[in-house]
């Protein structure tokens, strides 16, 4: 299957733009994003665009977050039962 480059030479900074900004919001929230994770991003939103890989993003970490939140629910009960 050959992939299609639909990204014209006036989307580019637009498309860098929106990498880095969805870089910056993964920075915030988990840590660092290397170089390699940037190049994957950028693939990811030429496919299939910024605001469903935003999306899917914001709704994972949103996940995890819910999964910290029971298993540090979780830590303080078994804590309890400890004493």
């Amino acid at each position: 299957m050959v992939r299609e480059n639909r990204t014209t030479s006036n989307e580019l900074p637009e498309l860098q733009n929106d990498v880095n900004e969805i870089a910056e919001y993964l920075e915030l929230h988990v840590g660092p994003v290397s170089d390699g994770q940037k190049r994957i991003l950028q693939d990811l939103i030429q496919r299939y665009g910024t605001a469903a890989v935003t999306l899917t993003i914001v709704s994972e970490l949103s996940q995890l977050d819910m999964v910290t939140a029971l298993l540090n629910q979780s830590r303080e009960t078994l804590k309890k039962r400890k004493r």
